[in-house]
């Protein structure tokens, strides 16, 4: 009995060790910034270079001018502003749509970029916070269909009055990039 308690004890000793070993005794480095209409902290644990920290913050405003629908720099911006014709997008914007259409074909519809048009109904600038009247939701949700978006290649077309958003699978796609 006297040796499983010393056992016991050696064990519990080792393993407060080894969890003290692991604090390196440094502050993590905490990023923010206002990107893809979200603010973002991003926290890295490792000691890191200032280029380390400028390299994320520089691949979160690439993304934001690629998928962002209010950056009137982005793709999707310009998709939504010319609804009704092909617009050019980069090769990752097509391919992050597709992406977003197969999961909206698996699903039935019940995700789906299009989406958009209903979203873009609520007011939550900071200043003025709105919520739509049933009335405009019911007459957006119409324009909602992801099978009438279209993508050939790096082309990709939206009816007339419908708008894309790829907020639901963007920001997992830039957090593994």
């Amino acid at each position: 009995m006297h040796n499983k308690t010393n056992l016991f004890l050696i064990l519990c000793m080792f393993i407060m060790l080894t969890l003290t070993a692991c604090n390196h005794g440094t502050s993590p480095t905490v990023i923010t910034g206002f990107y893809f209409d979200t603010v973002i902290n991003i926290t890295i644990y490792d000691p890191c270079e200032e280029s380390v920290t400028e390299h994320i913050l520089s691949l979160c405003e690439t993304y934001d001018t690629m998928f962002s629908p209010t950056n009137p720099e982005s793709d999707i911006y310009k998709i939504n502003l010319h609804a009704g014709t092909y617009v050019t997008v980069s090769d990752e914007t097509a391919s992050l749509l597709s992406q977003a259409l197969v999961f909206s074909k698996a699903t039935g519809g019940i995700i789906d970029p299009s989406i958009h048009t209903v979203f873009s109904l609520w007011n939550f600038d900071g200043n003025t916070n709105s919520v739509p009247s049933a009335e405009s939701i019911r007459q957006s949700l119409p324009l909602v269909d992801y099978r009438e978006i279209i993508i050939e290649e790096n082309r990709v077309y939206i009816p007339q009055s419908a708008s894309i958003s790829l907020g639901f699978l963007a920001k997992g796609y830039i957090c593994d990039q």
